[in-house]
Protein backbone atom coordinates (compact mmCIF):
# COMPACT_ATOMS: atom_id res chain seq x y z
CA UNK A 1 0.00 0.00 0.00
CA UNK A 2 1.56 3.58 -1.08
CA UNK A 3 0.75 6.23 1.86
CA UNK A 4 0.40 9.80 -0.07
CA UNK A 5 0.86 12.92 2.02
CA UNK A 6 -0.46 16.17 1.28
CA UNK A 7 1.22 18.70 -0.99
CA UNK A 8 1.64 21.70 0.79
CA UNK A 9 4.34 23.89 -0.50
CA UNK A 10 4.06 24.11 -4.02
CA UNK A 11 3.91 26.74 -6.09
CA UNK A 12 2.85 26.61 -10.10
CA UNK A 13 5.30 28.65 -12.16
CA UNK A 14 3.78 28.98 -15.48
CA UNK A 15 -0.36 28.70 -16.93
CA UNK A 16 -1.23 25.23 -17.75
CA UNK A 17 -0.56 25.69 -21.87
CA UNK A 18 -0.87 22.98 -24.51
CA UNK A 19 1.87 21.68 -26.45
CA UNK A 20 2.33 19.11 -29.62
CA UNK A 21 3.26 16.37 -27.32
CA UNK A 22 0.16 17.54 -24.54
CA UNK A 23 -0.68 19.68 -22.22
CA UNK A 24 2.32 20.78 -20.08
CA UNK A 25 2.34 23.01 -16.40
CA UNK A 26 5.52 23.46 -14.56
CA UNK A 27 5.85 23.61 -10.76
CA UNK A 28 8.25 24.59 -8.25
CA UNK A 29 8.96 22.36 -4.94
CA UNK A 30 9.90 23.50 -1.72
CA UNK A 31 13.94 23.91 -2.60
CA UNK A 32 13.30 25.04 -5.56
CA UNK A 33 13.17 22.58 -8.30
CA UNK A 34 11.32 22.85 -10.87
CA UNK A 35 9.05 20.29 -12.36
CA UNK A 36 6.50 19.55 -15.35
CA UNK A 37 3.51 17.77 -15.36
CA UNK A 38 2.99 16.57 -19.07
CA UNK A 39 -1.05 15.07 -20.18
CA UNK A 40 -2.45 13.89 -22.76
CA UNK A 41 -1.97 15.23 -26.07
Amino acid sequence: MISIEPIQEISGVTVSRKESYGQIVVFKDIAGNRWDLLGPA
